[in-house]
């Protein structure tokens, strides 16, 4: 799991804002038109599970494909291109996206914790 520590049993991100594991449509429009899968995502920036034509430094343009929310345009900046994947740093979101997003990395959490306690058998009373 990039960026993720396992210290004494806790599970600790090395990141300013937590990922979650995703798999979410997204249009990329720049620097090459085509359909791919964003793999993460967090509040500033996600992984698109395809190594995209680029070098770190450039920018790139997608749309991410909701069902709850429609389509959300996105500028992002390369920050890794590599063993299949491009990794982006937002640095626009037009409209709501931010909001969006927030609500798309809220949501995965909150499934994953479901998942997480319903799995140990916590919370069952």
């Amino acid at each position: 799991m990039t960026g993720v520590t396992i210290q004494a049993g806790k599970l600790e991100q090395r990141r300013a804002a937590f990922r979650v594991d995703v798999s979410l449509p997204v249009w990329v429009e720049y620097p090459i038109e085509r359909d791919c899968q964003l793999v993460d995502l967090s509040v500033l920036g996600a992984r698109i599970g395809a190594e995209l034509p680029c070098a770190p430094g450039s920018t790139s343009e997608f749309v991410l494909v909701t069902e709850a929310f429609g389509t959300i345009p996105i500028t992002g900046e390369v920050v890794r291109v590599g063993n299949g994947e491009t990794a982006v740093r937002f640095i626009r979101l037009e409209h709501n996206a931010e909001r969006v997003v927030t609500e798309l990395v809220s949501s995965a959490q909150r499934r994953n914790l479901r998942h997480r306690v319903g799995s140990n058998g916590v919370g069952a009373g």
